[in-house]
């Protein structure tokens, strides 16, 4: 609640990427069943969006480079030559990464409807 998240093109060369940028990736700041709930039904509607058989989400563009591997790949972009994969491109790890945000939202949604009813 309280972000926004995009869906766009992303191009590297010739070839056309549809990218994402998740507006908000933490648990830290939501509070209660009523913040935690939408933040499970974006994570999936995100992940439908990777499968999506028109244009899929192939590319998560991220604002904190440590989540998707920008770190480590920066030397990979430096050294990539003509026709090599693009070091980010990487679906699996997205569709990895936004099932654990899933979890995670879910575990946190038990222990929120938990402290309520106490």
């Amino acid at each position: 609640m309280g972000t926004v998240s995009f869906a766009y093109n992303a191009r590297d060369g010739g070839r056309t990427y549809r990218a994402f940028t998740v507006g908000g990736l933490g648990l830290n700041v939501l509070q209660g069943p009523e913040h935690v709930k939408p933040f499970i039904a974006s994570a999936k509607r995100i992940r439908a969006m990777t499968e999506d058989t028109g244009r899929p989400i192939d590319l998560h563009l991220t604002t904190h480079t440590f989540s998707t591997g920008l770190t480590k790949a920066k030397d990979l972009l430096n050294t990539r030559k003509p026709g090599d994969p693009h070091p980010l491109v990487n679906l699996p790890a997205l569709r990895w990464q936004l099932d654990q945000l899933q979890a995670g939202a879910e575990r946190r949604l038990a222990l929120e409807r938990e402290e309520k009813a106490n």
